[in-house]
């Protein structure tokens, strides 16, 4: 029984979707050793198409992007490249399908619907699982728009996986509500409580009577590093350590920050770790956490902290008012509260017996969560019936599209193409940079320091 699972993951570490993906094909394969997984990404391969491999599944590395744009857009011209790319995904995609005869695509990712059209066009059931907002404060960009997206993701699926409830919430606006179910990304919670126990890790944190707060993800605008800074200019307390542990995505962010918090609270320490294969034993070594990012679709990073008996801070949008009881296991503020924020470090830094109480709950509250009604089970449960679902009709504005996929994946003038989106993108990044002057003043800095 082969099923196809596609991702968007092309970089250097395993992302919360990915291992996520891996642990639900893992599970369901201990269930029923008859699935044969193919996962399929984009190229050049990485981190995700090195770990299938290594557990002996078959994967298709293909050049692709998705229906959301990263970058400045390059207007029409970048378009029809992207188009010529993806048809030629698409047909790379459907010959896979047709050949190894799959019963069942799954697409593990809200912006690469190419797996989902490439199944409908066959007649082959499929499954979406959403693991993100994929909102413009985010750094998606729709050129066809996001509501047609997110109402595509409902026509083109028997079945959608929302990681949150808060993510339904946002799905349910778009698509049939019964539609979609909620299973929360599975966390090894007894793993996660002994990586934090390596000795080696472990002896590089440096003991210290000051509060020491541990902030987990990536460091760039969306995840909201800056909020702890700002409110370190606001706290009370001189006696705060703040370890930032994340690949810094933002060039020169945390030279940045850095320079930020010694002007407004020189007595507060920052350091910026770095990406770490394991960041346990920094959590803890904590004596709380914050994941400051504006809305997470889920958190995996929070319920990880919680599991090291660690209270978390965290902006009340999204999942994280899922996962955190407010005054309990940790702090809810508003993602704009920086006042609020500052007020929670400093109930922590005052209270040492409020940490205490506070970790105690957090730890029962991550057992709580991983061992609920939306794990594993549910999201197995949910595949192998769409194994036997009625295929989804493939949307009519897709039909022609996928009838003319090698004309559209041969585009005349392709030279010409690139040169005007390269056009394009250079203009309307100079324009930016007119309304945006600082901002484009500290990227061309940190593109000069490189």
């Amino acid at each position: 029984m082969r099923v196809a699972f596609v991702s968007h993951q092309s970089s250097a570490h395993l992302g919360g979707a990915e291992r996520s993906m891996l642990a639900i094909i893992d599970a369901w394969r201990a269930a029923d050793p008859e699935l044969e997984p193919i996962v399929i990404g984009p190229a050049p391969a990485a981190a995700l198409a090195d770990e299938v491999r290594r557990r002996g599944w078959e994967t298709l590395d293909v050049p692709m992007t998705g229906w959301a744009v990263w970058d400045v857009d390059g207007g029409s011209a970048q378009r029809r490249l992207r188009d010529a790319e993806n048809a030629a995904a698409t047909a790379a995609i459907r010959r896979l399908l047709t050949e190894r005869e799959v019963r069942l695509v799954v697409t593990n990712t809200l912006v690469v619907p190419w797996g989902a059209i490439a199944a409908a066009a066959l007649g082959i059931p499929h499954v979406w699982f959403v693991r993100e907002f994929g909102e413009r404060v985010q750094g998606f960009f729709y050129p066809g728009g996001r509501e047609e997206a997110l109402r595509e993701i409902g026509e083109l699926s028997h079945a959608v996986v929302a990681n949150s409830f808060a993510v339904k919430a946002m799905l349910d606006e778009h698509m049939p509500p019964e539609k979609v179910s909620v299973v929360y990304p599975p966390v090894d919670l007894a793993a996660v409580r002994s990586r934090a126990l390596d000795r080696d890790e472990a002896a590089s944190e440096e003991p210290s009577s000051a509060l020491r707060v541990c902030v987990l993800g990536r460091v760039t605008h969306s995840k909201g590093q800056w909020r702890v800074i700002e409110a370190l200019g606001s706290t009370t307390h001189d006696r705060i350590d703040v370890t930032f542990v994340g690949e810094v995505l933002d060039r020169g962010a945390d030279a940045a920050l850095t320079r930020r918090a010694q002007a407004i609270a020189p007595t507060a320490r920052v350091r910026f770790a770095g990406e770490r294969e394991n960041p346990f034993p920094t959590v803890a070594a904590a004596d709380i956490c914050v994941i400051p990012s504006e809305k997470e679709a889920f958190g995996r990073s929070t319920l990880e902290c919680l599991a090291l008996g660690r209270p978390v801070i965290a902006t009340s949008s999204g999942a994280g008012a899922e996962l955190i009881v407010d005054g309990e296991s940790g702090r809810l503020v508003a993602p704009d509260d920086i006042a609020a924020l500052a007020r929670a470090l400093d109930d922590y830094a005052a209270d040492a017996d409020l940490v205490t109480r506070h970790g105690r709950a957090a730890a029962v509250r991550a057992e709580t969560i991983a061992s609920g009604p939306f794990t594993l089970p549910a999201a197995i449960s949910t595949l192998t019936a769409a194994l036997s679902a009625q295929p989804a009709p493939l949307p009519a504005r897709w039909q022609d599209w996928c009838r003319d996929l090698d004309d559209i994946a041969a585009p005349r003038g392709t030279r010409a193409l690139r040169a005007r989106a390269r056009a394009t993108r250079l203009v309307r990044r100079g324009l930016r940079a007119v309304r945006h002057p600082v901002r484009a003043a500290r990227a061309l800095r940190a593109l000069l320091a490189r």
